[in-house]
């Protein structure tokens, strides 16, 4: 029986998955999407449970969790932006 996985993207998932074209923290990636930490922290969340997303997280203080996109979240990208 086949497996789907369904990505459900929106405005903000699109520019997530752009703004992480080059490796970024958390914050960072904050300034450039604009909205609120705790919905940014979500959609995050979820792009890594995915597979979209890969993330290092700094075992000491600060504590940055800085991410990149999975080659999984490479090629979703590039299928997006030759859409209309």
């Amino acid at each position: 029986m086949a497996k789907f996985e369904f990505l459900i993207i929106n405005e903000k998932t699109l520019n997530i998955l752009k703004s992480l074209t080059e490796p970024k923290n958390f914050n960072e990636l904050l300034a450039i999407i604009k909205g609120s930490y705790g919905t940014l922290k979500d959609y995050v969340d979820g792009l890594i449970q995915r597979n979209y997303i890969r993330e290092k997280r700094m075992k000491v203080f600060p504590y940055k969790r800085t991410m990149t996109l999975t080659a999984k979240g490479k090629k979703t990208l590039k299928i997006m932006e030759t859409m209309p």
